[in-house]
């Protein structure tokens, strides 16, 4: 049976990728590499005049070990997350977006936690910056689940109708 060629779009299946998701993704990409780079500098301020006299300012040489470590987990969570985010989004795939949720989770947000709110001695830039990711988070978060929840029941509704679906006997 050939099918009718006035449904030219029968037997495709809709788009399941979210177009808000990937232009906020695409915008958090860009002010991202605005934030690290304007951040590594703020860090490696820090490090070199307020860390250097010791621990009458900072309270120990504790608080440069955790400005530093919460600096590299969050390039390495947000290193992560945009990409498996954004290619996952492209190509519907529900491992990469699952991995950018949880790499959103963790370490992501951990680590912006501490360098927007509880280092001591922050720069305005720190506060406001982090913020801004926070908001950028914030509105990428609920469109990230809502694709990953889609794309998971479309792939769910493919395979069961796969395998549901008689073999032709010839």
């Amino acid at each position: 049976m050939r099918p009718d060629p006035s449904q030219k779009n029968a037997g495709k299946t809709p788009q399941s990728s979210s177009l808000p998701l990937q232009m906020i993704l695409y915008y958090n990409m860009l002010f991202s590499f605005v934030y690290w780079v304007l951040m590594a500098m703020i860090i490696s301020t820090k490090l070199q005049y307020l860390i250097g006299d010791g621990s009458a300012i900072y309270g120990g040489d504790r608080q440069e070990v955790y400005i530093i470590a919460c600096f590299i987990l969050y390039t390495i969570g947000d290193l992560m997350r945009i990409p498996f985010a954004l290619w996952g989004n492209q190509t519907e795939q529900v491992p990469a977006l699952a991995a950018a949720a949880l790499v959103t989770i963790f370490p992501t947000i951990p680590a912006l936690v501490y360098l927007t709110f509880f280092q001591p001695k922050r720069f305005p830039f720190e506060t406001i910056g982090g913020c801004v990711q926070f908001a950028f988070i914030l509105f990428e978060f609920p469109l990230l689940w809502r694709s990953l929840q889609y794309n998971a029941d479309v792939q769910h509704a493919r395979f069961v109708r796969l395998t549901l679906q008689p073999e032709h006997e010839d």
